[in-house]
C-alpha cells in the first residue's frame, strides 16, 4: 500500500510526500526481511531523489542499499554487480551504477550493466526494468554517437511503455526521457510518434495537476 502510494504521490508531482512515503515502504519491507522489494523501492526513491536534485542524498541512499545488497546470504542473490543471476532488486541497482557510469562517460561499463540489467529483468519478467534499462542504454548510445543502434534502443523499449504494459510511473518517466532523446538528435518523426502516444494516455487519465506541464 505504500508502494502505490508513493506512486501515486510520484505521478502527481508530490516529490517530497514521494520521497518520505518511499523511506517507509523501505522500512517496512527491511523489517520484514523482503531484501528484494527493499531494493526496488529504494530504487524509486533514489529516483525520486534524482528528480528533486538531491543527488548527494540518493548517492548516499545507493551506497546504503549497496551495503545491504552486499552483505546478503550467498544464496539469496550474487553480490559482484556484473554477474547478477536472479533478483529485481539487483537489477534497479545495476540501473543506478550505470547512471553514475554515464554521466562519468564511462560508457562500455554502462552498456555491460544496463545490458546485465535487461537480461534479468527478461529472464524474470519485469517489464519496468527492462523498459527501465532498454531506454537508459539507448540514450547512452545516442551520447556516444551510435544513433541508429541507440535509437534502436529507444524503439524496443517504448514498444512495452506505448503498448501500455509498464506503470504509471515508469510510463511517465521513459515517454519524457525517449522524446528528449528525439529533440535532442533532432529525430522529430519518433518525437511526434511518442507525444501522439503520450497524449493518448493522458487522455484516459484523471486531470493531473503536477507531474506534467505541457513541455
Amino acid at each position: 500500500d505504500l508502494e502505490l502510494l508513493a506512486e501515486a504521490e510520484q505521478v502527481l508531482g508530490r516529490g517530497d510526500r514521494a520521497i518520505q512515503t518511499l523511506r517507509r515502504a523501505y522500512r517496512a519491507r527491511i523489517e520484514a526481511g523482503e531484501i528484494d522489494q527493499a531494493i526496488t523501492s529504494a530504487f524509486w526513491l533514489w529516483q525520486a531523489l534524482i528528480i528533486n536534485a538531491e543527488f548527494a542524498r540518493a548517492n548516499g541512499w545507493v551506497a546504503q542499499v549497496r551495503r545491504l545488497a552486499d552483505e546478503r546470504p550467498a544464496d539469496e542473490g550474487p553480490a559482484d554487480e556484473n554477474s547478477p543471476t536472479s533478483i529485481d532488486g539487483n537489477g534497479w541497482l545495476l540501473v543506478t551504477d550505470a547512471y553514475s557510469l554515464v554521466a562519468a562517460a564511462d560508457y562500455d561499463r554502462a552498456f555491460h550493466l544496463l545490458a546485465c540489467a535487461a537480461e534479468v529483468a527478461s529472464r524474470h519478467g519485469q517489464t519496468d526494468l527492462v523498459a527501465f534499462a532498454t531506454t537508459l542504454w539507448g540514450r547512452a548510445l545516442v551520447k556516444v554517437g551510435r544513433l541508429q543502434e541507440g535509437l534502436s534502443r529507444l524503439d524496443e523499449a517504448m514498444a512495452a511503455v506505448i503498448d501500455r504494459d509498464t506503470s504509471p510511473r515508469t510510463t511517465s518517466l521513459l515517454y519524457c526521457s525517449a522524446i528528449a532523446t528525439c529533440h535532442e538528435v533532432r529525430e522529430f518523426a519518433r518525437a511526434r510518434e511518442w507525444t501522439l502516444a503520450l497524449g493518448a494516455w493522458l487522455d484516459t487519465l484523471p486531470v493531473l495537476d503536477g507531474a506534467y506541464f505541457g513541455n
